[in-house]
């Protein structure tokens, strides 16, 4: 906080501190406080509880690799949530990849926990299963 970016790999990768009181690049960092509250606070908390709860009742037939992307869903969606939570709808986030202008928007580990969680889990579905 309040100070320059640190800048690795050529500039490829950088850390670099923002409160982001939106979504993804910023959408809906504009909108009244008492939206912005439900919309990224209390409804992913409730969508992150059911999952859990769907998780639970399913574990018995899941193996550990079927588990895994939905616990880095949970894990990343409740670091932010948390963050929301404690300081008020902010998320701090510091990462930022890419290479001269074609950059990623600046993230955190818990948008990288759920990246990673959605992509194994499209992963799984795509692979074909033998006969």
């Amino acid at each position: 906080m309040d100070k320059e970016p640190l800048s690795f790999l050529h500039n490829t990768f950088r850390l670099e501190y923002v409160e982001n009181t939106g979504a993804f690049l910023s959408f809906g960092d504009t909108w009244p406080k008492a939206v912005s509250f439900w919309v990224f606070s209390l409804f992913p908390l409730a969508f992150m509880s059911i999952l859990f709860i769907y998780v639970m009742r399913k574990s018995s037939q899941m193996s550990l690799w079927r588990m895994m992307p939905f616990a880095f869903i949970i894990s990343g969606g409740i670091g932010n949530i948390i963050d929301r939570i404690l300081f008020d709808r902010h998320v701090t986030d510091f990462m930022n990849v890419g290479i001269n202008n074609l950059r990623t928007g600046i993230f955190n580990f818990a948008d990288v926990y759920v990246m990673i969680g959605v992509f194994m889990l499209f992963s799984f579905r795509t692979v074909k299963r033998s006969p």
